[in-house]
């Protein structure tokens, strides 16, 4: 379970970095948004079947929040 959440959070930095760059590599942000939305999908339905049902209000919390958090972060470390 712990790597499920390792996984979202990861992924959660990568794509608040590409997504706080302000379009320079829009191509690469739009393509790994998409990415990681399916995988997010992908790993809340395996922690459902695997884990329990608990999972469904779990994994969607670590996701928005990483990336809320994430996304704050690099706003404020890529400010120009």
């Amino acid at each position: 379970m712990k790597t499920i959440y390792i996984v979202l959070i990861v992924l959660a930095v990568i794509q608040s970095f590409l997504h706080c760059t302000r379009g320079k590599i829009h191509d690469f942000e739009k393509i790994f948004g998409g990415l990681y939305s399916i995988l997010f999908v992908i790993l809340t339905i395996y922690s459902i079947v695997k884990y329990g049902w608990i999972n469904l209000l779990i994994v969607p919390a670590i996701f928005y929040i990483s990336n809320l958090v994430f996304t704050i972060i690099f706003e404020k470390l890529l400010k120009y």
